[in-house]
C-alpha cells in the first residue's frame, strides 16, 4: 500500500457537520435564493461589526463595486488605492469607468501610505485636479490601515473612504472593528478569508440611503415591482447566507485560533535575521488572514525558489499581495504619482506562510525548518 503523503496547504476553511446540517435544512426548504438566511446573516454581521447596515453580495468584488457606484463613482473619477493588493481593488474601480491611482504602501504594515496620500492629493489641487472623489484603503493581511490618519485626510479634502476589509473580519483599530471606521466597507467570504460561504460578500454602512442604493443595485435594480435604476445580479443565495450564520458562531474561536498560531511563527522567526516579519502597531488587533514574510534581500529569484522548493515537499506557500500596476492589463495604463518603490519591494519579497485553524504545532516546525533550509540553498545559487 502507497502511503499518501501529507501536505501542508497554505489554507483551508473551517467547516463541520453543524455546515452539513443547515445546508440540508436549505435544501429541504425549497427556499435556496436570497431570502430569509440571507437577512439573518446580515443582521448578525452589521450587529458583529457595529454598522446600522449590512448588505450581503455575491462576493466581495461586488461588494468594492456595488459601494463605489453607491457613491456616484462614475468616468472621469478618480479613486485612490494601494497597487500592493489582489487585482479586484482595482478592476472594481475600472468596473465603474474610473481611474486608480495607485499610491506606495508601509513596507512595515503592507498598507498605503497616508502620507503619499495626502502628497497626490494637495499635487493634484495646485494642478488643477478636480477628479478626486474617495480613498480605498486596503487592511492588507488583515492588518488594518492607519485609519486615523486616512479619515483625516478624507475630511479635509471632503472625500468618501471605502475601506477594503476583505481579508479584515475581525480585526481592529484603536478598539474599532474595520469595517466601521469609514463610510463603507467591504468583506470578502472567499474559502480563503476569516468565515467563508464559499464566494460572497457584505458590505457595511451607517448611510440609509447608501444601504438602499445598494439593495437594489444587487438585484437587477429592482424595487419591488420596477426598476428604477438598472442594476446587477449581485445576490447571495440562502444556500450561502445559512452557511455564514454557522460561520458567525464559530468566528470567535476562528480569530483566537489563528492568533495563537502567529504567535508560534514570531516565536520560531524571531532570530532569523534574514527575514522580516509585519510590523503590527500597539494600536491594531490583526486577524491573521495571513502570516506574510520579507526575504530582506528583496530578491524575487530568491523567494520564488524558496516557494517552489517549499512546494516540492508538500508545504504550500505563495508570493503576498500583487503589485497591480505591473501586471500586464494595468502596465502603463493608469496613474501612478510615484516610483512605487515600497509596492514592488514588498510584492518582489514577501512569502505568506501556512495559517489555517488546524495547523499543528509539528507542521509549523516543519515549515521554518524547511523555510531555512531552502533559503539557505537559494542564497548560494
Amino acid at each position: 500500500m502507497v502511503k499518501t503523503k501529507k501536505h501542508i496547504p497554505l489554507a483551508r476553511p473551517y467547516f463541520d457537520k453543524e455546515e452539513e446540517t443547515v445546508i440540508s435544512s436549505v435544501i429541504r426548504s425549497k427556499w435556496v435564493m436570497q431570502g430569509p438566511r440571507v437577512a439573518e446573516f446580515e443582521e448578525k454581521f452589521a450587529n458583529y461589526i457595529g454598522s446600522k447596515y449590512a448588505v450581503a453580495v455575491s462576493s466581495g468584488t461586488a461588494a468594492l463595486h456595488l459601494s463605489l457606484l453607491a457613491i456616484g463613482i462614475s468616468e472621469t473619477d478618480e479613486v485612490i488605492i494601494p497597487s500592493f493588493s489582489f487585482i479586484a481593488t482595482a478592476n472594481a474601480v475600472i468596473y465603474c469607468r474610473a481611474t486608480p491611482v495607485f499610491i506606495d504602501i508601509d513596507l512595515r504594515t503592507y498598507n498605503i501610505s497616508p502620507e503619499k496620500i495626502e502628497n497626490y492629493i494637495t499635487n493634484a489641487i495646485k494642478k488643477g485636479n478636480k477628479n478626486i472623489r474617495a480613498i480605498m484603503p486596503v487592511h492588507q493581511f488583515g492588518m488594518p490601515a492607519d485609519m486615523d490618519r486616512i479619515t483625516a485626510i478624507a475630511k479635509k479634502y471632503n472625500l468618501p473612504v471605502i475601506e477594503d476589509a476583505a481579508c479584515a473580519l475581525g480585526s481592529k483599530y484603536k478598539g474599532r472593528k474595520t469595517g466601521s471606521i469609514g463610510d463603507i466597507g467591504c468583506f470578502s467570504f472567499h474559502p480563503r478569508k476569516i468565515i467563508t460561504t464559499g464566494e460572497g460578500g457584505m458590505i457595511t454602512t451607517n448611510n440609509k440611503e447608501v444601504a438602499e442604493k445598494i439593495r437594489l443595485l444587487r438585484n437587477h435594480g429592482m424595487n419591488k415591482e420596477d426598476y428604477p435604476i438598472v442594476g446587477y445580479n449581485y445576490r447571495m443565495t440562502d444556500l450561502q447566507g445559512a452557511i455564514g450564520i454557522v460561520q458567525m458562531k464559530k468566528l470567535k474561536y476562528i480569530l483566537e485560533t489563528r492568533r495563537t498560531i502567529a504567535k508560534r511563527y514570531d516565536r520560531l522567526l524571531e532570530k532569523i535575521d534574514w527575514l522580516e516579519r509585519s510590523y503590527v502597531p500597539d494600536y491594531v488587533t490583526t486577524n491573521y488572514q495571513s502570516y506574510p514574510i520579507r526575504i530582506k534581500k528583496n530578491n524575487y529569484k530568491i523567494r520564488d525558489y524558496v516557494i517552489a522548493k517549499l512546494k516540492k515537499r508538500g508545504i504550500f506557500c505563495k508570493y503576498g499581495a500583487q503589485a497591480i500596476h505591473l501586471e500586464k492589463c494595468y502596465k502603463g495604463r493608469y496613474k501612478r504619482p510615484d516610483a512605487l518603490i515600497n509596492t514592488e519591494r514588498a510584492f518582489h519579497s514577501t512569502v505568506l506562510l501556512p495559517l489555517y485553524h488546524e495547523l499543528k504545532e509539528e507542521e509549523q516546525g516543519k515549515v521554518v525548518e524547511n523555510l531555512r533550509k531552502f533559503y539557505l540553498m537559494a542564497d548560494r545559487v
